[in-house]
Order: C-alpha cells, then structure tokens, then sequence
C-alpha cells in the first residue's frame, strides 16, 4: 500500500496529524477507518455510533460461526478443522499479503493507542 511514502509520513505520524482531528470523515483518509466494519456493510456515517456499530456486530454475530483472527491465524485453523472435522495434516494455507520486514512500521505505544479509539468499531 505504501503509505508512508503516499502521505510523506510513518505511521506515528499520521496517528497525531489526522487521527486525532475532530474531522475524522474528511477527505480520502477515511478509507483506512474502520475498513472491515465498512466491508461488512456499516455505512461511513454509522461508524461513530454506537448503537448502529453494536445492532451491526450482533447480525454478524448470527450470519458466521466462525471468525479468523490474522493475529492468531494457524490457532483458527485449528479449531475450524476440528469443528469441520478435518484431519489436521489435510489443512493446508499460503502466506499472502504479508509485508516484507523492511516495509513495517514501528508503532509507538501512544499512536496504538489513538488509532484503536480511531478504528474503535473495528
């Protein structure tokens, strides 16, 4: 995607520079919050509100059976063969979309911080 060098600045920067602005709708940065809320089907207007966010997790609550969390991907595998009943040597996943160790951003504790309130309905 190369963000940083598209907007002129790391990750910890666009943190402080846009979002923590009171204008979080604003312009072609939107796109990056709360991505998968919005390819889930919330609507960009519906992002700060919490009822609408809670109403849209609790359908997708009753159309999956599963979820995959990236971070603890190989784990979901795991328990989706056993729910599937798969044997476990049969499962098999190719690494895709992975960024190259030089192009990771190193996020400092406080811009985590403001981008989970940011992204806060992802």
């Amino acid at each position: 995607m190369n963000v940083d060098k598209r907007l002129g600045m790391d990750i910890n920067e666009f943190a402080w520079e846009y979002a923590t602005k009171d204008d979080k709708n604003s312009g072609d940065l939107t796109r990056g919050r709360n991505r998968q809320m919005f390819d889930l089907g919330l609507e960009k207007v519906q992002m700060d509100n919490e009822e609408e966010v809670t109403k849209k997790l609790n359908e997708l609550d009753t159309e999956f059976d599963q979820v995959l969390i990236l971070e603890h991907f190989e784990e979901g595998l795991v328990v989706m063969a056993d729910r599937l009943c798969w044997p476990l040597e049969e499962v098999r996943y190719v690494q895709l979309n992975s960024r190259n160790k030089e192009y990771v951003s190193k996020v400092s504790k406080e811009s985590r911080q403001i981008l989970t309130a940011w992204m806060w309905a992802d």
